[in-house]
């Protein structure tokens, strides 16, 4: 009695897991319809199930031309996973994209609404479309800002650009990521 009691729980599990996993999928759904529905300029696509890489793709356009992107992960888990941030991190600049946004129902501790985590911005669903508005703009903004310095040759200008407006901060990120993954492959005794 007690093996069989043991399966059903197990069962129980994986047939909840599936479901939470399905919601998952329907969650990314609605987010790239409501994207749609509030920027149709922009091109959206969902990425396509078992494929690696962010939930949805947000190309932001403006005046017909393609200013930047926008990653979102959408997740529909029972607690939140730090290691979100960093498999994300990894998506933003392997594809180059602007920003990196995750959508959860769970935040990490003490944040409300939203917030950023480590070049991440991480938000619940009911604020995601506020939120899309608000980096979409500063997508644009700094397209335009791109555009407007791409005449310049002067070196110590493009250095100067690459730092401050965040190109040095996407490509350091994984760097300074490593120390703390590679710590928490130690075991317990030899951890630092």
């Amino acid at each position: 009695l007690r093996r069989v009691n043991a399966q059903l729980d197990v069962a129980r599990r994986k047939g909840a897991t599936g479901s939470r996993q399905e919601e998952g999928f329907t969650q990314q759904d609605l987010l790239a319809e409501e994207l749609r529905r509030r920027f149709p300029a922009d091109e959206i696509t969902v990425t396509p199930r078992g494929m690696a890489g962010a939930d949805v793709t947000q190309m932001v356009r403006g005046g017909g031309h393609e200013c930047g992107v926008i990653l979102w992960e959408c997740k529909r888990a029972a607690n939140w996973s730090g290691t979100w941030i960093g498999k994300l991190a990894d998506d933003v600049t392997k594809v180059s994209a602007d920003v990196g946004v995750i959508v959860s129902e769970e935040l990490p501790a003490g944040m409300e609404g939203s917030g950023l985590v480590d070049s991440i911005w991480v938000t619940g669903y009911p604020h995601a479309s506020t939120l899309a508005a608000g980096l979409r703009e500063a997508v644009m903004t700094a397209w335009r800002h791109r555009l407007a310095n791409a005449g310049r040759e002067d070196t110590a200008a493009t250095v100067y650009d690459y730092i401050a407006t965040g190109g040095f901060a996407l490509q350091q990120a994984p760097a300074e990521r490593a120390p703390a993954a590679q710590a928490a492959d130690l075991p317990r005794g030899k951890r630092p």
